[in-house]
């Protein structure tokens, strides 16, 4: 059986962070900020089901965030130019 992540307060806390719009944290330009999907992602990967090393995961995340950012901002290219 799985843990439950969210009934911890130290897990919960950064997920409001995450999704708070006054949130400090410094995003990358090219890439979305962590999202709760994300976050939950990366530590199942990393501390409950370890299949790659903690650095693999991390610059997978990044990849991940770097391409969704180019498609979102792909998408509104073409929603733009198709408007005019």
């Amino acid at each position: 059986m799985l843990p439950v992540l969210e009934s911890s307060p130290a897990v919960r806390a950064p997920w409001r962070v995450a999704n708070s719009r006054t949130s400090a944290a410094v995003v990358p330009e090219d890439q979305i900020p962590l999202t709760r999907n994300e976050i939950a992602h990366l530590l199942c990967s990393m501390l409950i089901y370890p299949a790659h090393d903690t650095q693999h995961r991390i610059r997978w995340s990044r990849w991940r965030r770097r391409h969704q950012h180019r498609a979102w901002t792909c998408h509104y290219q073409r929603q733009a130019a198709q408007d005019q």
